[in-house]
Parts: structure tokens; C-alpha cells; sequence
């Protein structure tokens, strides 16, 4: 996959597709993408009203284009979507836990601060986790959220559902067959 074909999968034709799985190189390629618009995009702040709007629409697409790919690079690896909201829960509780520690003691900000750095820590070491799932081989072969998207690239006769479009095989052998008819084998006799 290229970083065009990447963009394109991502950013159109699966954009609200959070089910199925996604290669390593189609995430890696997007987030490249997603680098590059930032980095350029940020011209369009220097237009005053209408720049700042086109950066933030375009900016919302790419968040979504980036969460559902991400979603799918997770199923790729066999684990659910929801390992995505990891470090947003951490966060959660560590400012749950500031808020508790200040509310408890008024006055002692260390003991606050101490926790919100061992939770910082801790998300941190969430957004560890999610990397090194990221950057992990698929799952070989089907797994429980779709067929494996290398072999669906190089096999012409492996179905969207995973399974096997028995015809297709028969079609080199019977080519007036129409598609999705059963041909059975010659028999040997």
C-alpha cells in the first residue's frame, strides 16, 4: 500500500468503517499523512477567520480518518477498539484522584501534584502499550474481526466475509460460467 492508496482508504472510502482490520502500513501511512497536514496546514492560520475554519474541518476528518484506522489496526492485532480509550481512562483518573486528594487535604498541592505525576506516568505508559500494538504483526489469517487484509491483497478468490468464493476457482476452467455459480469438478472416472 502507498501513502496515496492510504489516504484514500482512510480518508474516503472507510472513513465511519470501524469494523474489519487494517494493515500496518495503511495506519503508518496515514499517520505520515497526518504529520505532513500538520505541518503545512498550519499556513492556513495565518488567514485570519476563514483559514482557522478550513484547517479545523480538515483537522476533524483527519481525527476521524485517524481514530478508525486506528480501531482497525487494533483489530489487526486481535484486540478490541475500546483498548483505544486506555489512556483517556487513566486520565480520567488521575484528575479523579487529584481532585479527591485536594478535596481532602485544601492545602497540600504536593500530594496532589505527586499523584497527577504518577499518573502522567501511567498514561504515558498507556500510550506505550498502544504503540507497541500498533506496531505488532497482524494476526496470520483470520481472526475474529475479518480476514487478514495481506491475504485478501493477493488471493483474487477470498471473499470480503473471509471465506472462499469456491467459483471463482472454476472460472479459469469455465469461463461462460456466470459469477457466483457452482461448477462441480470433473469427475476422474
Amino acid at each position: 500500500m502507498t501513502l496515496v492508496q492510504a489516504i484514500y482508504t482512510c480518508m474516503f472510502t472507510k472513513l465511519f468503517t470501524v469494523s474489519g482490520r487494517a494493515r500496518r502500513a495503511e495506519f503508518w501511512w496515514l499517520m505520515l499523512a497526518a504529520l505532513i497536514f500538520n505541518l503545512c496546514g498550519s499556513v492556513l492560520l495565518l488567514i485570519p477567520l476563514a483559514g482557522a475554519l478550513i484547517y479545523a474541518g480538515l483537522a476533524l476528518w483527519m481525527t476521524l480518518a485517524h481514530l478508525t484506522v486506528t480501531v482497525r489496526r487494533l483489530h489487526d492485532v486481535n484486540k478490541r477498539g475500546w483498548w483505544l480509550l486506555l489512556p483517556v481512562l487513566g486520565a480520567l483518573v488521575a484528575g479523579g484522584a487529584a481532585v479527591f486528594m485536594l478535596s481532602r487535604y485544601p492545602g497540600n498541592y504536593n500530594a496532589a501534584m505527586g499523584i497527577v505525576s504518577m499518573a502522567c506516568f501511567f498514561v504515558l505508559a498507556l500510550y506505550v502499550v498502544l504503540l507497541v500494538l500498533c506496531l505488532s504483526k497482524g494476526t496470520d489469517g483470520p481472526n475474529r474481526f475479518g480476514p487478514d487484509p495481506l491475504q485478501a491483497e493477493h488471493s483474487p478468490y477470498l471473499t470480503p466475509q473471509g471465506g472462499y468464493d469456491l467459483t471463482a476457482t472454476h472460472r479459469k476452467f469455465y469461463p461462460e460460467a456466470e459469477p457466483g455459480t457452482y461448477v462441480p469438478p470433473q469427475s476422474k472416472h
